[in-house]
């Protein structure tokens, strides 16, 4: 698991290896690393997901850190790729370093991401929740307004409309469970 201090560590490394490659690079984090290091939503994450460029060199960069470091070989991955479109999604920053600069999605944009994952098993549903309180829906129709404005068609299922509609009855009863 990574803390929150170590993510930043880990981010702050990522930068002093792309400046010694006089490399820029941006890294758009999502999941349990947002909910870590920039909600404090939660004490760690199993790994940091992320939109990433240059993806070679960051990539690289990553998989020698993971050897280095004990770090898992997936520690830092793109695997939430598939549901970003990010010409929906507004980003706000997190940390500027000389060659790295992470950013992360707005509050609206991380829960439309949590509910669209859908998975009750995880993390997602108290992070849902946790989001739903700091953005305030009114209405489950204003849930899925937020929803159906951030996230691609494609990944818009009935398990995520019903992944939604329980995480807002949870929000409405009060529920932090």
């Amino acid at each position: 698991m990574l803390t929150k201090d170590q993510i930043y560590r880990y981010l702050s490394e990522m930068n002093d290896r792309l400046a010694a490659q006089n490399v820029a690079g941006e890294v758009v984090l999502c999941g349990g690393a947002v909910m870590a290091l920039v909600y404090d939503a939660r004490p760690s994450t199993k790994d940091v997901d992320a939109l990433f460029a240059p993806t070679a060199v960051i990539r690289d960069i990553a998989k020698s850190m993971a050897e280095e470091h004990g770090l898992e070989e997936d520690w830092f991955n793109d695997a939430a790729k598939g549901f970003i479109d990010t010409s929906r999604m507004a980003f706000q920053d997190v940390v500027v370093f000389s060659h790295l600069r992470v950013r992360r999605p707005g509050d609206e944009e991380m829960l439309a991401l949590k509910l669209a994952s859908a998975r009750e098993d995880s993390m997602d549903a108290k992070d849902a929740l946790f989001l739903m309180e700091l953005v305030e829906p009114e209405s489950l129709e204003r849930v899925y307004e937020i929803i159906e404005k951030h996230i691609p068609a494609p990944r818009l299922t009935p398990m995520a409309s019903f992944f939604a509609q329980e995480i807002f009855a949870r929000y409405k009863a009060g529920r932090t469970d």
